[in-house]
């Protein structure tokens, strides 16, 4: 062996942050750019048997719970739509009120504060 041996720099890691070394410039320059961490928007509720095209019995409305329905709120109401029996698929009609469910939930993912949940796993 000739020569002096290699010279061992100390290391310093982050302790609040990952396990890069706290030294290496490039890596928290990168981390910089990268921005926050991309959190998921929520996802949307899946369809009920209250929404399908032929619901059983038991979720159409009677006479007195469409009158009701009717006039609540639409704030106040369980459903936002009223449930209807087609006999086919292809007899369903356009929904109505797409164009505002649409937008509603484009303001909903646009305006709503988004943050990290921290889980605790217990074993």
């Amino acid at each position: 062996k000739i020569g002096k041996p290699p010279v061992k720099k100390e290391k310093f890691y982050l302790i609040w942050g990952e396990d890069d070394l706290a030294d290496d410039t490039e890596s928290i320059e990168k981390r910089k750019r990268r921005g926050p961490k991309h959190i998921p928007a929520p996802k949307v509720t899946l369809p009920g048997h209250a929404e399908s095209y032929h619901p059983p019995p038991e979720y159409l409305f009677t006479k007195e719970e469409e009158k009701e329905w009717l006039e609540a709120d639409p704030e106040d109401r369980k459903l936002k739509f009223m449930p209807k029996d087609f006999e086919k698929l292809r007899k369903v009609p356009g929904y109505k009120d797409f164009i505002t469910e649409s937008f509603e939930r484009c303001l909903d993912l646009y305006l709503c504060a988004r943050k990290e949940k921290q889980r605790l796993n217990i074993d």
